[in-house]
C-alpha cells in the first residue's frame, strides 16, 4: 500500500475511506498531565500582595478569567481638532429693520422705491423699537446701501430675529472668504464670514453694502456669491 495514503472515518463513523497525506495533520492525545502543586510560601507581615488579602486566604488557588478588553490595545493618536469657520456675520444686533407691506415707486430724487416684500434698514433716528411705525416719512436704507425717504405707512416693524436672517439670506449677497484690511480707494474692509448685500457687479467684483454698514467693492475673489432663486 502508498505510504502517502491513509484509511481513514468521520468521527460517527459513518464514512471510511482513503485520504492522501497532504491533507492530514496528526495529533496525539495523551490525556490530562498531572503535576504535583508546590506549596507556596507566605509573605512576611506587611508584605501581602493585596490589602484585601488575609493570612487565611494566601496560598489559595484563585481562578482570573480571561478578558479579552484587559489586553492592552494600542490607541490611534488623538485627532486635531480642525478649526472651525467663523460664524457668519448678516447685520449688526442693533439694526432695526421692516418689511415693505407694498410696492412703492420714488416720487423724488430725495425718496426711495421698494418692492412688496423687501426688508428694508431704519435709519430714522425719531423711530422707536417696539413701538409702531409712525405714518409720515421715514429715513431708510435698502440693504445695498442706498438711502432714501419712504413713507412709513406701508413699513412693517420686524421683531422676530429668526425672520429677520431668513429675510436677508433670501437676498442678493456675498460672504467674505478673508478679513480684508486694504484701505484700497472704493473697496470695503470687511471680516471672514461677514455678508456684502450686492447693488451691482463689476467685472471682477461686487459693489453693495457691508453688513457692519461700508459701503463698496469686494472682489470676487474674496467672496462668495449667492444669489437665492
Amino acid at each position: 500500500m502508498d505510504e502517502n495514503w491513509y484509511l481513514a472515518c468521520t468521527l460517527d463513523k459513518q464514512k471510511v475511506g482513503y485520504i492522501p497525506r497532504k491533507y492530514l495533520k496528526v495529533q496525539i492525545d495523551i490525556g490530562p498531565i498531572s503535576v504535583p502543586s508546590l506549596s507556596p510560601q507566605l509573605p512576611q507581615r506587611g508584605e501581602f500582595p493585596n490589602k484585601h488579602e488575609s493570612a487565611e486566604t494566601i496560598g489559595q488557588s484563585t481562578f482570573i478569567p480571561y478578558n479579552p478588553s484587559s489586553e492592552f490595545v494600542p490607541r490611534p493618536p488623538p485627532r486635531t481638532p480642525k478649526e472651525s469657520p467663523r460664524k457668519k456675520k448678516l447685520r449688526e444686533h442693533e439694526d432695526l429693520f421692516f418689511l415693505v407691506a407694498e410696492t412703492v415707486e420714488p416720487i423724488s430724487e430725495y425718496a426711495i422705491g421698494a418692492k412688496e416684500g423687501d426688508i428694508m434698514l431704519c435709519l430714522d433716528e425719531n423711530v422707536i423699537p417696539g413701538l409702531p411705525f409712525p405714518k409720515r416719512w421715514i429715513y431708510c436704507g435698502n440693504l445695498s446701501g442706498r438711502k432714501g425717504a419712504f413713507p412709513g405707512i406701508f413699513a412693517k416693524i420686524l421683531c422676530s430675529s429668526s425672520e429677520i436672517d431668513e429675510l436677508l439670506q433670501r437676498a442678493p449677497h456675498a460672504i467674505a472668504t478673508k478679513t480684508i484690511r486694504r484701505n484700497l480707494d472704493g473697496y470695503v474692509e470687511i471680516d471672514e464670514g461677514e455678508a456684502l448685500y450686492i447693488e451691482r457687479l463689476y467685472d471682477n467684483a461686487v459693489f453693495g453694502r457691508t453688513a457692519s454698514g461700508q459701503v463698496g467693492k469686494l472682489d470676487l475673489d474674496d467672496c462668495s456669491v449667492i444669489v437665492p432663486p
